[in-house]
């Protein structure tokens, strides 16, 4: 057939222009097809996961400079690499944590944050992270990713303290004038609305705190552990 008695829909396809096109439109077609084959069979670039248990458990997260994570056991999807995790909470030194990720693997970030006076009564109100920081230092079987021990000397300290705080108080002091009348009367006993905190209540007849950390280190107690709530008589 000669050129001039084609149809115009031959003479489109006769076009090289259109040839070329139709290849590379074929090429892009197995490549998506043979991608949309291949990503099934090797999975997700975000194969591998991690997740936290941080005490205190409200504690900052940042994992490579993002602060979406939280300390709630929920699995974070992550390609796999090399990760630079930030541990921040207010009063309490921050951590530095850097781990590499492999292909398909289950990683749980477990330690605690503290500071060089880390006392009971800084643990008030946050009952369920004081078992956490519990059962990840203990001496038995510690579980921290950092294999940070300072924890179980914590808990070691509460441990023998709360005996001696339950054997040495109350603790009391009374004075008289010359007729027998009282005219001090000082008590130290322990608060249980603090839970594991172990803070005291001092009654006073009148403003003498130094009287009552005198008393409390006559027992033994370390007064900068405790919190003393101090009431005073009228």
């Amino acid at each position: 057939m000669q050129e001039g008695n084609q149809s115009p829909v031959g003479k489109f396809f006769r076009n090289k222009w259109v040839r070329i096109i139709g290849i590379i439109d074929t090429i892009l077609l197995i490549v998506i097809i043979v991608v949309a084959i291949t990503i099934p069979v090797n999975q997700s670039i975000y194969n591998a996961t991690i997740s936290f248990n941080i005490v205190p458990m409200t504690a900052n997260i940042s994992v490579n400079g993002s602060g979406d994570y939280k300390s709630n056991g929920q699995a974070y999807s992550l390609a796999p690499g090399h990760y630079e995790i930030v541990l921040s909470y207010p009063n309490l030194t921050s951590k530095n944590i850097s781990i590499d990720l492999a292909e398909n693997s289950n990683t749980t970030i477990t330690t605690f944050l503290t500071d060089e006076n880390f006392y009971y009564y800084k643990l008030r109100d946050n009952y369920g992270a004081f078992l956490a920081l519990a059962k990840i230092a203990s001496k038995e079987d510690n579980q921290t990713t950092d294999h940070d021990t300072s924890a179980e000397v914590f808990i070691d300290k509460f441990q023998k303290d709360y005996e001696k705080y339950l054997n040495d108080l109350p603790v009391s002091y009374s004075e008289h004038d010359e007729r027998g009348r009282l005219t001090k009367y000082i008590t130290i006993r322990s608060d249980y609305d603090c839970q594991v905190t172990l803070c005291l209540k001092a009654t006073l007849d009148k403003n003498d705190k130094n009287r009552v950390e005198d008393m409390l280190k006559e027992k033994g107690f370390n007064v900068e552990d405790y919190e003393i709530i101090y009431k005073f008589y009228e």
